[in-house]
């Protein structure tokens, strides 16, 4: 079809979709069931071989930008609507004209100023200059929170005059949980008592997670009465640094999980506070972490080192700052996150189909 939709994006699987941002692009996905629509994975070393495959109206496409590369510019004539999931995706098609093409870039993090975080110097200044390119191209823009809109119109000011779009949550991301769960009966399974005051952690060891600060947290609590629920997929390496910190996994005391999304809902139904401890850095100023949209959604209490994580301290949320964890701390539940996740949802819950194929 002419006028098909060319997604340049991994398509969510089974082996990613734990992943945040393969869970915004799933529900992304949700809005065009039914539609002719191809997934362009382009890379610039890898995908030596060409892969497709078509499933429906779905196709999936891998392969190597200098090696097939007259694919790719078959692709993109074909297609009227191309939808770039975050500029990692852009950059190699950078030297493409795109012209004719409607073109909407879901930015999702600053990429940029993410590489110029872990001192990638190259890498940033090369993601830097594309970017200056894709924002002369772009139709529209979809920011996850207003902070990140506020600082790529200071970046870009003419972006002012295109498409801008503050969509935090996607439709599909706040999953309904079974009626028949009976959170009495789970947290006896897992062993969970009902004055326990339930801490979690929901995520892996990366640096910009600062997972080491988090066991030096908990390694001073000593409230027999606090319980850690940790979900990763790295449960042997979470484990290997609290060996390392010296730290005895006691497993009525520790409780190590890895967990599918939808059963996310179980663990932080039972949950009172989650550690979201991130860098006092523009690449969290404006990020919208998956995470702390789940933990909100459940009424569960952030721990926090950096307070200015996106919209949500200008939203008044409530949490603790990690420097106020103490051995005093009570069961609890915050209604007022639980509202500040409705009203995100109510105000910022755009149509992405319409978006797209205007």
């Amino acid at each position: 079809m002419s006028d098909q939709i060319v997604f340049l994006a991994q398509y969510p699987d089974e082996t990613n979709i734990m992943d945040g941002m393969m869970q915004r692009i799933k529900n992304v996905d949700n809005y065009f069931l039914g539609l002719s629509r191809t997934y362009l994975q382009v890379s610039l070393v890898n995908n030596r071989r060409y892969t497709a495959t078509t499933n429906g109206e779905l196709t999936i496409v891998r392969l190597n930008l200098f090696l097939h590369i007259r694919t790719v510019l078959r692709l993109l004539k074909r297609s009227k609507y191309l939808y770039f999931h975050s500029l990692w995706n852009f950059l190699p098609l950078t030297f493409f004209s795109l012209k004719n093409k409607r073109i909407v870039l879901d930015l999702h993090g600053v990429v940029p100023e993410e590489l110029d975080f872990y001192n990638r110097k190259s890498l940033s200044k090369l993601f830097g200059w594309s970017e200056k390119i894709v924002m002369r191209k772009v139709n529209a823009l979809i920011y996850v929170n207003r902070a990140m809109q506020h600082f790529y119109g200071t970046k870009y000011p003419y972006l002012l005059q295109r498409e801008n779009y503050v969509c935090p949550l996607i439709a599909g991301e706040d999953e309904e949980k079974s009626v028949s769960f009976d959170e009495a009966a789970f947290r006896k399974e897992i062993g969970i008592r009902e004055e326990d005051v339930v801490f979690i952690y929901s995520g892996n060891i990366q640096k910009w997670q600062n997972f080491d600060l988090v066991l030096d947290l908990v390694k001073n609590l000593d409230n027999l009465a606090y319980k850690f629920l940790f979900l990763s997929r790295d449960i042997a390496g979470i484990q290997k640094l609290m060996q390392e910190k010296g730290m005895e996994l006691h497993a009525d005391r520790y409780k190590f999980f890895t967990v599918k999304p939808e059963n996310l809902y179980k663990y932080y139904s039972i949950a009172h506070y989650g550690f979201v401890l991130r860098d006092d850095h523009i690449l969290n100023r404006v990020a919208t972490p998956t995470k702390l949209l789940e933990y909100i959604n459940y009424g569960i209490i952030p721990i926090v080192k950096l307070d200015e994580i996106g919209d949500f301290k200008s939203k008044g949320y409530e949490y603790i700052p990690m420097t106020g964890l103490n051995n005093n701390m009570m069961k609890a539940k915050s209604e007022l996150n639980q509202q500040i996740f409705l009203d995100l949802k109510n105000e910022t819950n755009l149509n992405i189909k319409n978006i797209a194929l205007r």
